[in-house]
């Protein structure tokens, strides 16, 4: 593992400070993950802020297709760092490689806890966008029975 991965992942703010600059901020591991989505996956979020505050690419890609927006829903991160991607240009409806957007993952890994689920309809992700199985986010909701979650994405579906 690259020594700024390495970083990220202890949570050593200071030492990463020290160390980052404007060409290696977007670096990418082998699988394309960024810093920052290294630090959602490591559950560093003061290091994941720090990031995005220093202007770090919120939309990369990595190799299976999930943004900082997809992360924060697998990894159950804070909402304040979702608030902070979008509001430095996160794509809410940037799809993965099986089409699916974050919205989908946010339901997928809701777990009952929908505040991220409401926190993207807020912000216009798209529940009818089709993945490549011809599925919808608002599928998936009835998928799973779970009448909270159907109840809140139904409340959104115009």
């Amino acid at each position: 593992m690259d020594s700024l991965f390495k970083i990220v992942s202890s949570g050593d703010l200071e030492k990463l400070k020290e160390n980052l600059n404007e060409i290696n901020i977007n670096k990418l591991n082998i699988t394309s993950v960024s810093l920052l989505q290294q630090a959602l996956k490591d559950k560093q979020e003061k290091i994941a802020l720090y990031l995005i505050e220093k202007g770090i690419n919120v939309n990369n890609k990595d190799d299976a297709g999930f943004n900082s927006l997809h992360y924060i829903a697998v990894y159950e991160n804070d909402l304040a760092i979702a608030k902070l991607c979008l509001a430095n240009g996160a794509d809410v409806n940037i799809k993965d490689n099986y089409g699916n957007n974050a919205l989908w993952t946010a339901i997928f890994y809701a777990r009952g806890n929908y505040a991220y689920v409401e926190f993207l309809l807020q912000n216009k992700a798209d529940l009818n966008s089709v993945n490549k199985s011809g599925k919808t986010p608002l599928d998936l909701a009835y998928l799973f029975k779970f009448q909270g979650l159907i109840d809140l994405v139904s409340s959104f579906n115009n």
